[in-house]
């Protein structure tokens, strides 16, 4: 898969925006995401950037999020399984 997947996941704070790209290095095939995190900041709204790799668990057929040297924030660890989901509806679908 080459194509690049746009996902708007509703929250009850707003809309986090995800871009999820494929990759691939020495060890093999992952993606790549960036997260814009809704936040309200004295009254503005921001967005909280936050970016991630995700690799295969053959067991579990789901995409995780690699913890890496900053680990994961619990509200984005919210969003690893419809993140996943729609990484594989987009592989099936070709």
């Amino acid at each position: 898969m080459d194509e690049v997947i746009e996902l708007a996941i509703e929250l009850k704070d707003g809309v986090a925006d995800c871009r999820i790209e494929p990759a691939s290095d020495e060890e093999g095939d992952y993606f790549t995401v960036t997260i814009l995190y809704p936040e309200l900041v004295n009254g503005y709204s921001r967005s909280e950037i936050f970016c991630h790799d995700l690799f295969y668990d053959p067991e579990t057929n789901t995409w995780f999020l690699d913890n890496g040297e900053t680990g994961i924030h619990p509200k984005i660890r919210q969003l690893e399984r419809q993140i996943s989901d729609e990484i594989n509806r987009n592989l099936e679908q070709g």
